[in-house]
């Protein structure tokens, strides 16, 4: 394997984390947000 290839996946698995961390914050953003408005109804 070259340093090439490796910076290649490295920044593909960068690129894809980034990207389920945001969803994954999204996601728990709402669930708590709907989670909140069960409490006070």
């Amino acid at each position: 394997m070259t340093a090439g290839t490796l910076l290649v996946l490295l920044a593909m698995f960068l690129g894809y984390g980034l990207l389920l961390a945001a969803v994954l914050a999204e996601g728990s953003g709402a669930w708590d947000a709907d989670e909140e408005r069960e409490r006070e109804g």
